[in-house]
């Protein structure tokens, strides 16, 4: 079985807040290195400090890209109001783009609207979306990366509010709501490491989804065959006995006793 990096799943609020706005920044620069043809590598350094490890790159070119990203220079808006229009506006251009296959355009319109406001998550999930229609799948894995780092920030901030003096149904209900967004990107976020062959990472990914739904076939059936590429047999049995446990009458269920018992054969 091949080694891959293994994603790591990192508590950001014990990171600096301005890494968050290099996170979003370095998205916008991937875009723009792309466009300008630089031989560049290894873009999955950009989002490293929160999820691969890796050391941050490029740093002397960040302001030479900036510069460059003159179309998308933030204006000055006369209210937030106004600011907000401009963003539905953004959004809804970028849905009909995105409709008519000018996925150019429609990546641009999305990074407008990231360079309005870093904190969009309807944005980014746009983004990733996109990049994965476009087979652009290091940049929809650093996407849903980043997405992922931001409901676990969130996720932290509930709880610690749940287990303090606010403990109440609104932030139960918050809870609940957030545990299913993170488990939704956390699983596109190893589809994509699964497409990047990338399978210790995606079964990190898999493992974080079903963690959040425990109960949810669909994301212990990705788990089970992530465990299977990576070669455990022993966490590939302990998923399938939760997906028989979750959904008994799975009709998939004997195919996948199978697949473990002819990995079990080959070991």
């Amino acid at each position: 079985v091949r080694a891959f990096p293994r994603l790591v799943i990192i508590d950001t609020t014990l990171l600096p807040k301005e890494r968050e706005i290099q996170q979003k920044n370095a998205i916008i620069a991937a875009r723009m290195a792309r466009r300008m043809q630089k031989s560049w590598v290894h873009f999955c350094g950009w989002i490293a400090p929160f999820f691969l490890g890796i050391q941050k790159r490029f740093r002397i070119f960040y302001e030479k890209i900036m510069i460059a990203e003159h179309q998308y220079q933030e204006r000055i808006f006369s209210s937030p109001e106004e600011k907000r229009r401009r963003i539905e506006v953004l959004m809804t251009e970028a849905s009909q783009l995105h409709d008519e296959k000018k996925f150019g355009e429609t990546e641009n319109k999305y990074i407008a609207i990231v360079r309005l406001d870093p904190r969009n998550i309807d944005a980014y999930h746009a983004l990733g979306d996109l990049y994965v229609d476009i087979k652009e799948y290091e940049q929809a894995r650093e996407t849903f990366a980043f997405l992922v780092a931001h409901h676990e920030k969130e996720l932290s901030r509930l709880l610690a509010r749940q287990h303090g003096r606010e403990k109440n149904l609104a932030v139960s209900e918050e809870l609940a709501a957030l545990r299913i967004e993170l488990a939704k990107d956390a699983c596109a976020l190893g589809n994509c490491c699964m497409m990047l062959e990338d399978y210790d990472a995606a079964e990190e990914a898999f493992r974080r989804a079903s963690e959040m739904e425990p109960a949810n076939p669909k994301y212990l059936d990705f788990l089970f065959h992530a465990c299977i590429l990576v070669g455990d047999k022993r966490k590939a049995g302990a998923v399938l006995a939760q997906l028989k446990e979750a959904n008994p009458e799975n009709q998939k269920l004997e195919e996948l006793e199978e697949l473990e018992e002819k990995m079990r054969e080959l070991q």
